[in-house]
């Protein structure tokens, strides 16, 4: 994993963590954890399950391209700006790495920015998708229903828009903040790794965006005899 960044209390493997408990996937359980602490431990696994769902629902080349980008992010966050850093966590985490930058800040940042990225580019003024004559509800349970979280038609109406940014946003935005709640990053690291991932993001929109212009001509068209 990542570079250590041994903390005070820490002298060997069998150290005890005085603030808490650390919990799989980099997250500390403070001892008495109030209600902003166990939504936090909620969020900070909520990225997981994000991931692990872009990986059960990889249909075409854009969710590959999502699950390929949130693979370089998260090497690039543990083995390279970690390393190079070498910042330790704050005082109240039980997490023995380097903490410049957050890696949940920047994979849910980064996530949310190429998300964004997409609907934005289909968005339009048009017929299809949600009436505005339906009430929100109705309209969110169609969403759900029909599995538009990544929509995977040409154009969204304005409806659909407002409801996968709404979605995404309540998902992805809130997990940079648990981590400072359970203090396992600084703001700084979370500030710090909030622009990294809007970086990324944005490097990686124009990166797929030339490939998919470069590649156009082979849409449809069998590659190495047909094996894709």
């Amino acid at each position: 994993m990542a570079t250590v960044c041994e903390p005070a209390w820490y002298v060997d493997s069998d150290s005890i963590c005085p603030f808490g408990e650390h919990l799989i996937g980099d997250i500390t359980a403070p001892f008495n954890p109030d209600f902003f602490d166990g939504i936090s431990i909620f969020y900070g696994y909520l990225l997981y399950v994000v991931e692990v769902m872009l990986i059960l629902t990889m249909l075409g080349s854009r969710e590959y391209s999502l699950v390929l980008f949130v693979v370089v992010i998260f090497i690039l966050s543990e083995f390279g700006w970690k390393l190079a850093v070498r910042q330790p966590r704050p005082v109240g985490s039980c997490n023995t790495t380097c903490g410049m930058p957050s890696s949940h800040a920047v994979r849910s940042v980064a996530l949310w920015t190429i998300l964004m990225f997409d609907v934005a580019c289909r968005a339009y003024q048009t017929e299809q998708g949600y009436s505005v004559s339906r009430s929100f509800l109705e309209k969110l349970r169609s969403f759900i229903r029909n599995g538009h979280f990544l929509p995977n038609a040409s154009t969204i109406s304005e409806d659909q828009l407002v409801v996968v940014v709404s979605f995404w946003s309540l998902v992805l935005l809130p997990i940079p903040l648990s981590r400072v709640i359970l203090r396992d990053h600084t703001p700084q690291q979370v500030f710090m790794g909030g622009i990294i991932g809007i970086v990324e993001a944005t490097v990686w929109h124009f990166i797929t965006l030339f490939v998919r212009v470069k590649t156009h001509r082979y849409v449809g068209a069998c590659v190495w005899k047909g094996i894709f």
